[in-house]
């Protein structure tokens, strides 16, 4: 497993690259389609961080350019996992620590899925 400051690093560097890409989410925080989500996560399986598959987007969160991060959390293939509470707690502490300040923190269980995502919005 990657040290913290390695998952730090990761996470500015795709940071840094979500910048600059052409990858967009155009919805409401509060409209997110999870199965959507989950496809897109599914086939960009590269980027781990805490056992988590992570993605992000650039978004607008109000009326400024932000960077969406979305962290995939299956609880199930966890083995030896935390409480989904303790998880969330540690993610957020790393980003927190990664880029010191987060416009938005939310964790969410859809009921149709076994998944956790645990979404974070930082203005640029």
């Amino acid at each position: 497993m990657d040290t913290s400051e390695e998952q730090k690093l990761k996470l500015r560097k795709a940071f840094e690259e979500t910048l600059s890409s052409d990858l967009r989410y155009n919805k409401l925080i509060e409209d997110m389609d999870y199965t959507v989500m989950t496809k897109a996560m599914a086939s960009n399986k590269e980027m781990k961080v805490m056992g988590c598959v992570v993605c992000m987007f650039n978004c607008v969160f109000e009326n400024n350019p932000a960077v969406l991060i979305v962290f995939s959390y299956f609880p199930k293939e966890d083995v030896g996992s935390k409480h989904i509470t303790e998880k969330a707690m540690s993610i957020w502490d790393l980003l927190q620590n990664t880029f010191i300040t987060l416009d938005h923190i939310d964790v969410v269980e859809p009921k149709s899925e076994g998944y956790v995502y645990i979404i974070s919005i930082k203005k640029v």
